[in-house]
């Protein structure tokens, strides 16, 4: 049991990342997420937006404006790694996102070119 008041962090990075919960975490694999895999996870194994009585309000909202955001610009432009993928980093701060590391030979925050399609 823990003290009164303590306080409890638990970091997404982490919960994603368990292999105990995500077998090979670190391999891109959609099937994860068919709802025949969402059904036999636990519930609380995914947290993009909480859960229970005080998760996010704006959550069909958010994944709907992402969904449709990704769409257009898919439909507009082409996307292409500017470096290696092993040469693609995890850089954490308040959010996770992409860098590069010096043998790429520049350094980028998001290293892909972006084209647009005519």
């Amino acid at each position: 049991a823990l003290p009164s008041r303590t306080d409890v962090l638990l970091p997404p990075y982490v919960m994603h990342t368990d292999p105990d919960v995500w077998p090979d975490p670190y391999k891109f694999e959609p099937l994860r997420f068919t709802p025949k895999a969402m059904r036999e996870r636990d519930s609380q194994a995914l947290q993009t937006f909480s859960s229970g009585p005080r998760n996010c309000v704006g959550q069909m909202f958010a994944q709907h404006e992402a969904l449709i955001t990704v769409a257009a610009l898919f439909r507009r432009y082409r996307f292409s790694l500017a470096c290696k993928p092993e040469h693609i980093l995890e850089d954490h701060s308040l959010t996770m996102r992409p860098s590069t590391d010096s043998a790429a030979g520049f350094d980028m925050n998001f290293p892909v070119y972006v084209h647009r399609v005519d």
